[in-house]
């Protein structure tokens, strides 16, 4: 028999639903949007797509995107075509390479509104959408020009259509179709998970519901088609452009480096998500174990479908993905809306248990975490007072605004205390996520992150190095660093090292670029020298350039 699950909550108020919407776009707005151009494309990855549109839009070549005119085929085009419309726009800026990120996140975050209003409440819907938007790992995504945000927003879009469709008692064509639809666009944006991942929870979700007969009515032989229609005739018109080559890069990236090739990087345990998960969405993650014991006790047949489809999307995924032997955080975007949903559980029914004292466990699961709160606090004013001396004028000012701010968090997350004792819940999230809110947007305004590690400003580099470099002369020789060919206005020749001996070379002196951490290792550099003299250079005319 196949169920139908009622919806009164989606209809209750529509006025309401509308001004959330516009709460939760500018929320987003100020701490997604406003610092994207804060921060140089110092990150090899950022740099490989910002790059690779900058050669797409000049070339013409909307199938083939290339880093310095070498084919790069590891990931399908949208985000190329995506950064291409969007530099088209607002010209070829870090604001506008990143802005397909930042929007990819906000359709993530209203549509787990969206699935929280219809699982759960209007009030649960908008904390799921905010502890969304103020989970630090999702934001920093948010930052970066890469496709992951773009495909999670797709999957999260085809699993959106799917709950749509399995809870509406009349089924509508255009939810199925959506779904396949949606997960079409996610393969254009990374490859085959955009398929595997929405298919495995919709196929898990029913299993423990006892309705694998539904599958049928999502009528998978039209989604094959409408599944292959997406990325076939990109994946033609590649091979017309570069044959067998394509389809070995290609697939080795999407299979071989995630069952475990010979080349695979980023080799980490199998246990590496489980904890990077409570790692990247502090402090959230410090309320995740009450959370799951507050998913008993449904009021509705509604909300008990919702909290078995939230718990398979995140199982499923994060199993799914510690199946692969390469992992990197930013892979775990796709369950940080499920974990999203399920806390928006836990702040919607949490407090009133604490208050009524019918779940002690609950209570003192809660209380436990919020006094968390503090106490890193604590630690992190002394452990940051405590270093600097008196002598040193600029750094006993900001030690100062450092702890007015934390004396302020302080403050909300003790009234959030006696709130949540109180049982008033909306009080108590408030008070926990406004400085969470601000402490984000000074995250991204300060250009924090880990994809700032390698450096702080590219745009001064490349200036230092184009400075030196006479236009139409020199070459530039450099070993996988994107960024300078985003960077670099002047018509240069630009060559890898690896390319030296395949190339033709102008006169004057050749400038190799070396990492940091790579500059003292004498074999590198060595190499370099062979790499050098193999091609008839001088070994006199090489300029060493150090990235710092």
């Amino acid at each position: 028999m196949r169920l139908c699950y009622p919806l009164p909550r989606m209809n209750e108020r529509p006025r309401p639903v509308l001004l959330d919407a516009v709460f939760l776009v500018l929320l987003c707005v100020v701490v997604l949007i406003v610092p994207l151009g804060r921060k140089t494309l110092w990150n090899i990855d950022e740099a490989r797509f910002a790059d690779g549109a900058k050669e797409m839009r000049a070339s013409g070549d909307f199938v083939i995107p290339r880093n310095l005119n070498d084919p790069v085929v590891f990931y399908p085009p949208l985000m190329y075509w995506l950064i291409v419309a969007t530099t088209s726009v607002f010209g070829l800026t870090e604001f506008a390479v990143r802005l397909p990120s930042a929007l990819a996140a906000i359709g993530c975050i209203l549509l787990t509104y969206q699935l929280g209003v219809r699982f759960n409440s209007r009030h649960g819907g908008i904390v799921s959408a905010v502890i969304l938007a103020l989970t630090l790992g999702f934001s920093v995504m948010a930052h970066s020009c890469q496709p992951d945000m773009v495909m999670t927003f797709f999957m999260v879009l085809a699993l959106a259509f799917f709950v749509r469709h399995d809870l509406a008692e009349k089924k509508a064509p255009a939810d199925w179709i959506g779904f396949y639809v949606a997960m079409g666009m996610a393969v254009l944006a990374k490859g085959f998970q955009g398929i595997v991942i929405p298919s495995m929870i919709v196929f898990v979700y029913l299993a423990f519901s006892r309705r694998l007969k539904d599958l049928l009515l999502l009528k998978p032989w039209w989604g094959a088609l409408i599944l292959l229609a997406f990325p076939t005739p990109w994946v033609l018109l590649a091979y017309n452009h570069d044959g067998r080559a394509f389809l070995i890069a290609h697939f080795h990236e999407n299979f071989d480096m995630f069952f475990g090739g010979k080349m695979v990087m980023h080799k980490k345990p199998p246990h590496y998500y489980f904890v990077r998960f409570f790692d990247r969405t502090l402090p959230w993650s410090l309320f995740f174990i009450p959370a799951l014991f507050c998913l008993r006790s449904p009021r509705d047949e509604t909300e008990r479908a919702g909290r078995r489809f939230a718990l398979v999307w995140f199982f499923a995924t994060i199993c799914f993905y510690s199946l692969s032997k390469a992992k990197r955080y930013y892979y775990m975007l796709p369950f940080f809306p499920a974990a999203a949903l399920l806390h928006g559980w836990y702040w919607t029914r949490g407090p009133e248990w604490a208050k009524e004292w019918q779940n002690r466990l609950v209570k003192w699961a809660g209380f436990g975490a919020l006094l968390v709160l503090p106490i890193g606090g604590i630690v992190a004013l002394v452990g940051f007072a405590g270093p600097l001396g008196e002598h040193q004028p600029e750094l006993i000012a900001r030690r100062a605004s450092v702890i007015a701010a934390l004396a302020v968090w302080l403050l909300f997350t003790v009234a959030a205390i006696v709130a949540f004792r109180r049982g008033a819940g909306r009080v108590a999230f408030g008070l926990v996520a406004a400085p969470i809110a601000a402490v984000i947007f000074l995250y991204s305004w300060l250009g924090l992150g880990d994809v700032e590690r390698d450096g702080v400003d590219a745009v001064t580099f490349v200036h230092k190095i184009e400075s030196k470099l006479p236009a139409g002369r020199q070459v530039l020789v450099f070993d996988e660093q994107p960024f300078i060919g985003f960077y670099l206005d002047r018509p240069c020749q630009l060559v890898k090292k690896a390319d030296l001996p395949l190339k033709p070379v102008a006169g004057g002196p050749t400038y190799l670029i070396v990492e940091e951490e790579k500059y003292r290792e004498e074999t590198r550099i060595s190499g370099a020298f062979e790499i050098v003299e193999s091609a008839g250079l001088d070994k006199k005319n090489l300029v060493l350039c150090r990235m710092r």
